[in-house]
This record gives C-alpha cells, structure tokens and sequence, in this order.
C-alpha cells in the first residue's frame, strides 16, 4: 500500500457524501449553470497552464452573472406587480 492510499480514500469518501447532499442545497432555478460552467474552465485553465481556457472562463462566468442579475430582477418584477 503507497502512502498516499488512505487519504485517497479519504477524498473519495468525502465526494461520495457530497454527492448526496448537493441535490438538496442547490439552486432549483437553473440559474447557476453559466457561472458554474466558468469554475469549471478556470480550474481546467489553472492545471492545464492554458490562457484561452482562463478567457473562456472570465466570459462565460461575467456571461452568466449578468444572465442571472436580469432574469433575477425581470422575476422579481414580475411577482411585484402581482401584488
């Protein structure tokens, strides 16, 4: 057994218990898609040393909180004048 065996499994456990809590915790909206696509190409930018993977990322990320911010507000609206 290598030495860096335990925490693997350490890290695998950890992962498997997030994976039943983020169901429960995440954003039902569908909102959170963009700025999450942009974590995820910043993080391959960062292991992969790429520039044009760290540009996407900074795209779709301002991308995705601007579409949020919008529908946020147009939703919001939209209940206001409801009542």
């Amino acid at each position: 057994m290598s030495p860096g065996a335990g925490g693997a499994a350490a890290w695998k456990r950890a992962f498997e218990g997030l994976h039943g809590i983020q169901p429960t915790s995440a954003s039902t909206s569908g909102l959170d898609t963009l700025p999450s696509l942009a974590v995820v190409l910043l993080g391959l930018s960062v292991l992969m040393g790429d520039v044009v993977l760290a540009l996407a990322g900074l795209v779709t990320g301002v991308a995705g909180v601007a579409l949020t911010t919008l529908l946020g507000n147009l939703a919001a609206r939209a209940v206001g004048e409801l009542f």
